[in-house]
């Protein structure tokens, strides 16, 4: 059984029913959904009504086999333990699929097998090890598409600067 972390299947956000579908997650559960015949597992740590978490399944072709919805005042270490339960409990657990690198880590550090789905819609400034560079501003921009103006022209002509 393969378990996904509901996290590794949509983007956040604060509605369940307006959460964006994850395209690499789909692709990853669709690709394993057959080969698995079906035995798959969603798992989900935020404050969720349970029909609304089987709406937003049902509308994105989400079939799972058996989900559970964590209680959101659970620490990072209980999740860890009830996410190695359901695994252990179901003794078919081939693998945990989820987003975050930190619980990916500790998973592994207990034994159970996992996946790190990396999706780069969203890069946390926390992963990275660059500073990110500041943006231009408008007046920058605008010098810079003059200038760039001015260049087009100049080549056109054939004037050398």
């Amino acid at each position: 059984m393969y378990i996904f972390h509901l996290d590794a299947l949509a983007h956040a956000h604060e509605e369940m029913i307006q959460r964006l579908p994850r395209r690499n997650g789909l692709l990853l559960w669709r690709a394993l959904y057959e080969s698995s015949m079906g035995r798959m597992g969603v798992v989900v740590t935020d404050a969720v009504e349970t029909e609304k978490l089987e709406t937003w399944m049902r509308l994105h072709n989400i079939r799972a086999s058996v989900y559970e919805v964590m209680d959101p005042e659970m620490g990072p270490l209980d999740r860890q333990i009830e996410a190695m339960m359901i695994h252990n409990g179901m003794r078919t657990g081939d693998m945990y699929v989820d987003v975050d690198p930190l619980k990916i880590s500790q998973l592994i550090s207990r034994g159970v097998p996992t996946l790190l789905l990396g999706d780069p819609y969203v890069l946390r400034k926390e992963w990275s090890e660059i500073e990110p560079k500041d943006s231009p501003g408008w007046d920058e921009l605008v010098a810079e598409m003059d200038r760039q103006k001015i260049y087009r022209t100049k080549k056109e002509w054939n004037e050398d600067e």
